[in-house]
């Protein structure tokens, strides 16, 4: 895999030849994708996959070729996913634990290094890279409830037992550890609100 890798950036320059690469690497890597399908066809949760992925073709090539996207796929798929996920594994980066909740259309912006232990998250959430939601301290276990229609910008710390409204914007580096309000923008460490969605 790594020749082929080595292949696709120093010998095809040109797009046919990227092309033949991708698809030469869509077959070699199909059929590790073959777990992942005969779970998704035997789950009641096929409608809640749908919302990330569009539709089944879409499912396929995604865990060929969005590795931090194979995570979410398991997380969807629930705990029964751990028996088949080492053979086409996600991004180690990417922690989501089965106790947070994620509802329709999660989307996650070229993801990696990222630890989603909220309590729930609502429908429409969008994640950029290097986001940490979770508890405050070892101490104090409260994990933060976020709403509808959020998005998180990279680098942002989301702690505590908090709760994040509807239609939220949380900017990138920002460290969040109080309410936020619906319809808000917040950005920085302290967090200044600059405006409503």
């Amino acid at each position: 895999m790594a020749e082929l890798i080595y292949q696709e950036k120093i010998i095809f320059k040109d797009s046919k030849g990227k092309t033949i690469l991708r698809i030469l690497k869509f077959v070699l890597n199909w059929w590790r994708t073959l777990p992942c399908q005969i779970a998704y066809a035997l789950s009641d949760k096929k409608q809640m996959v749908i919302s990330d992925f569009g539709n089944y073709g879409n499912i396929v090539r995604t865990l060929v070729f969005a590795k931090h996207n194979r995570n979410l796929f398991y997380h969807r798929m629930g705990r029964s996913s751990i028996m088949y996920s080492w053979i086409l594994p996600g991004e180690k980066s990417i922690k989501i634990p089965f106790s947070c909740t994620i509802g329709r259309h999660a989307h996650f912006v070229h993801n990696d290094s990222c630890h989603l232990n909220a309590k729930h998250i609502g429908d429409d959430f969008i994640c950029y890279p290097h986001v940490i939601i979770g508890t405050k301290s070892l101490h104090h276990n409260e994990k933060p409830i976020i709403g509808n229609n959020v998005t998180i910008g990279s680098g942002a710390v989301v702690v505590g037992g908090i709760r994040i409204g509807n239609n939220v914007t949380i900017g990138a580096n920002s460290f969040v550890c109080q309410d936020i309000p619906d319809g808000s923008k917040v950005i920085g460490n302290p967090i200044i609100f600059i405006g409503k969605n």
